[in-house]
């Protein structure tokens, strides 16, 4: 019992922390008017998905501690102690209609926590689920914003190259439209012996 309050807590002040930064995240998106359109869009996404995780992760702790707080892990425990007596006195006598209705109510009460406990793996699950949509979609963003980045960086390669080409050319060019004309004969017109 003190491992699964410990567990419930752990899980509400991770789910209200969570939730509590994503919020703060998204006043910060709305004060910055001058970020990009496809920027804001995934931060905002992200931050959604983010604050329903935190939401669900409450909701689950809060589902865990009641389970323990309630009494319904002592009743569960209790009616398999419950079903064995009143078999002995079914053998032993026939069971009074409070034996009986007693029971039906076990039977009402075990289905009632395997529901219990199935909804709270369908909402874990749907917590883990939202993580990994959570990562795809971060991936994805950066990804294109490394592209991006790659794609730029070679544009200004580029660029500089084509640049450095043009200044080598250019200084080749100054140095032949500088260079006087020589004077006497050219080493190729050498008089014959």
């Amino acid at each position: 019992m003190l491992l699964g309050l410990l567990l419930s807590g752990g899980l509400i002040v991770l789910g209200l922390g969570a939730g509590w930064r994503q919020v703060r995240l998204w006043r910060q998106l709305q004060q910055q008017p001058f970020l990009p359109a496809e920027d804001r869009q995934h931060f905002r996404s992200q931050a959604r998905r983010r604050l329903i995780v935190s939401v669900l992760l409450t909701l689950i702790g809060g589902m865990i501690g009641v389970y323990y707080l309630s009494g319904m892990d002592e009743r569960l425990v209790a009616i398999p102690q419950r079903q064995r007596q009143a078999a002995d006195q079914a053998q032993q006598r026939p069971l009074t209609p409070e034996e009986q209705a007693e029971v039906v109510n076990d039977r009402r009460f075990t289905r009632l926590m395997g529901y219990y406990w199935i909804s709270i793996i369908v909402l874990l699950g749907a917590v883990v689920m939202l993580a990994c949509l959570d990562v795809i979609a971060t991936r994805r963003y950066w990804l294109a914003r490394y592209r991006e980045l790659q794609a730029d960086h070679q544009v200004r390669l580029q660029r500089d190259l084509a640049v450095f080409r043009q200044r080598r050319l250019q200084s080749r060019f100054r140095t032949l439209r500088a260079s006087p004309p020589r004077e006497g004969p050219s080493p190729d017109d050498t008089p014959p012996p």
